[in-house]
């Protein structure tokens, strides 16, 4: 395990990973970014949390009806459902610590 720090909107989250899954996280945070930059553009919405909300909501539609190689640095199901599992945990734990 390596400790890296991923940004999200606009906060920065230290994280333990896999020394194999560092690039496939930090892409998926970097996509992550890219679709919250397109949504503030386009809607001209300010408030983080309302542009985390939109963007989580597409990437499940996405996952759901299988379409995930648009949004996913990892390829596989098993790959996206470690990511998936992985994402669920830190949140938890950053929801926990605060």
């Amino acid at each position: 395990m390596i400790s890296v720090k991923i940004q999200v909107g606009n906060r920065t989250y230290p994280l333990s990973v896999p020394e194999d899954r560092q690039q496939s996280i930090q892409e998926s945070a970097e996509a992550i970014n890219q679709r919250i930059a397109e949504y503030q553009s386009k809607y001209a919405v300010k408030d983080m949390q309302d542009l985390l909300a939109m963007t989580l909501l597409e990437y499940v539609l996405k996952v759901s009806s299988g379409q995930e190689g648009n949004f996913s640095a990892a390829s596989g199901e098993e790959s996206l459902q470690q990511e998936l599992s992985e994402l669920e945990r830190f949140i938890g734990k950053f929801l926990e610590d605060r």
